[in-house]
């Protein structure tokens, strides 16, 4: 998944002295792979179809340019996550350029984890192989559906069946880590949709399901269908039915709900991720592509030309915006990312990470009060974590407590 980036970002920097949490050197690396064969209907990414291989020759070299211009002195990450748009799109030369250039930066022996994101509809063996014999170690497969009719109104380019042929061959390939992605909420869907998609995915036995409520995010086709009154979302209380079927489903196959948004077997969950959730430090390149790294934030320029020629014709950086937060901001985003972990957080881990206890402000111990009595968060004192019956409304107890 691509980095979090919470909050409002601007250019302003606050000069303060560095947080613990922010001393860290960053263990992660990010890339963003901007090309799709299609733009999916409700997609929001900086992404765009792959008309000449040129254009990912271009994208190439200056992502060269730009790690060597970003990538901080004693880079030792232990996680990649290759990301996009769909990394599997790109043309085999390109491909194992990129993969390349990542072993370079984070050489394979070190890592205990390497992800990349694929499109059932753009895997082949050739490809497959190209990712073993780099050190890829991880799969992340956006199937998002198993009903043809679904994946369809999503725009996505691969049937179910192409689904679960691109799942087998990433198996005869050597891959033992795999996950695959569901999305609920599709308009048209329903309820018994889901159960059948459950179904289907459990037979493949994944290591790992990331779902994914649908939202209409702005300039989306799927937004400006529903401002049109084309189409319109499930429903809330039909989304909370879905998860919990979900939840209930994987949980009875060994799945783990270890995050708001996924589900891993035991060993299986996402390294990489569990990075963003306790707010820690990591490097992204490519255009829109965040980082985290001394408590600053950065987001780099979307648009692919823009940021091809800011790259090329700068110093090799281009970033749109930067953006540290004071230290209570601070300390309320890494109370936000950390509760979407099922565990939860301790106060004892926030106030070595941060220096203090973000919980003890008084609004925040007000908002806590609140979410404790209505049973939609635990705590014993020491761990606070969103409960079974908060899950659904996680979004608005977090809102709440930042």
């Amino acid at each position: 998944m691509s980095p979090p980036v919470t909050g409002p970002v601007s250019e302003a920097v606050v000069d303060r002295p560095l947080l613990p949490l922010e001393r860290e050197r960053p263990r992660a690396l990010y890339v963003h792979v901007p090309f799709c064969v299609r733009r999916c209907h409700y997609c929001d990414f900086a992404t765009g179809p792959l008309e000449d291989e040129s254009v990912a020759t271009s994208w190439l070299d200056a992502l060269r340019r730009e790690a060597s211009a970003r990538t901080p002195e004693r880079f030792e990450p232990r996680t990649v996550f290759v990301g996009g748009g769909t990394p599997t799109e790109l043309p085999e030369r390109e491909l194992a350029g990129l993969l390349e250039l990542i072993g370079d930066i984070a050489p394979p022996a070190r890592l205990t984890e390497w992800t990349v994101e694929a499109n059932p509809g753009t895997l082949t063996p050739d490809k497959l192989a190209l990712l073993r014999e780099a050190g890829v170690t991880r799969l992340s497969l956006g199937v998002q559906s198993s009903h043809d009719r679904i994946l369809q109104t999503l725009g996505r380019i691969h049937s179910w069946d192409e689904a679960v042929a691109a799942f087998g061959m990433a198996r005869a390939a050597g891959f033992d880590d795999l996950n695959i992605d569901l999305i609920l909420g599709t308009p048209g869907s329903t309820l018994s949709d889901v159960e059948v998609d459950l179904e289907r995915f459990i037979a493949l036995e994944p290591d790992h399901v990331s779902t994914y409520g649908l939202t209409f995010e702005p300039r989306t086709n799927f937004a400006l269908w529903r401002d049109q009154g084309k189409l319109r979302g499930v429903g809330e209380r039909t989304e909370r039915r879905m998860l919990a079927t979900v939840r209930r489903a994987l949980h009875g196959e060994g799945f783990r709900h270890y995050e708001t948004s996924n589900f891993a077997r035991p060993g299986r969950a996402s390294r990489h991720n569990a990075v963003y959730w306790r707010n820690g430090a990591y490097l992204g390149l490519g255009p829109s592509a965040a980082s985290h790294v001394d408590g600053i934030r950065t987001s780099n320029i979307r648009d692919l030309p823009s940021w091809l020629r800011r790259v090329r014709e700068g110093d090799g950086t281009a970033a749109a915006e930067t953006e540290r937060l004071d230290a209570d901001r601070k300390a309320g985003e890494t109370l936000v990312l950390t509760m979407r972990r099922a565990r939860g957080v301790r106060r004892s881990w926030l106030r070595s990470r941060l220096g203090f206890d973000p919980l003890r402000t008084e609004e925040r111990a007000r908002a806590l009060g609140r979410a404790v009595a209505a049973g939609l968060v635990g705590d014993d004192g020491d761990r606070v974590w969103v409960t079974g019956s908060g899950l659904a409304l996680a979004d608005a107890i977090l809102a709440d407590l930042l």
